[in-house]
């Protein structure tokens, strides 16, 4: 009894397995297609650094952020 219980547990998670190669597979194409369809790439340079203050006060924290300049489209 105990070596068909083993075997029908390992049929299920052998099944189990199949079923999330499968799942992963259909994802992955699915990422594949909208990753060719609506990103591109494009070259650009860092035109300069706008910097940024948190609080009232010139000496709390800063944050500095890229302006970057890119031409997509002749645009």
């Amino acid at each position: 009894m105990s070596f068909i219980a083993l075997l029908i547990a390992s049929g299920i998670f052998s099944l189990m397995g199949m079923m999330f190669v499968v799942i992963i597979t259909i994802i992955k194409k699915h990422f594949d297609d909208v990753c060719k369809r609506y990103i591109s790439i494009a070259q650009g340079t860092v035109d300069g650094v706008w910097e940024h203050y948190s609080g009232p006060d010139i000496n709390d924290m800063r944050s500095y952020y890229p302006i970057y300049k890119y031409i997509v489209d002749r645009k």
